[in-house]
């Protein structure tokens, strides 16, 4: 059932771990096989306290995930706010100013122009004409 653009996408997420399960992927550990069974004479609460390890491991691993997409993300906003810094420094007077409004036209003006181009005739797919 693929969706429309502008059409609602019903995602069926009642509760905060069906949104959890939606924003991160399963991993190669949730597709592991689950331990063999230890013997209930050995320890009675084993089983269920592997099973909770089981599930706390996924949580986990699934946490990892998503700090290390944030850490990610706060990388790249770093540095750009980086970046706008070195280019606010250049505006600190008028005249310099000025230059960095003309240098600035003339690089979109650039991307403008090029975007224009139909680079299919300028530049032919490969294997056209080989």
């Amino acid at each position: 059932a693929s969706t429309k653009p502008g059409e609602a996408l019903e995602l069926n997420a009642t509760s905060d771990d069906d949104i959890l399960e939606l924003m991160l992927p399963v991993t190669a550990d949730d597709l592991r096989p689950p331990p063999a069974p230890v013997s209930p004479a050995a320890a009675p609460g084993a089983p269920r306290l592997l099973a909770c390890l089981g599930e706390l491991h996924v949580v986990f691993t699934r946490m990892e995930l998503f700090w290390s997409k944030v850490e990610l993300s706060l990388d790249s906003v770093l540095k750009r706010s980086e970046a706008l810094e070195v280019l606010l420094g250049f505006a600190e007077t008028p005249a310099l100013k000025g230059r960095l409004d003309a240098r600035l036209a003339t690089f979109r003006d650039f991307w403008k122009g090029l975007a224009e181009w139909e680079l299919d005739v300028v530049m032919p797919p490969q294997g056209v004409g080989a």
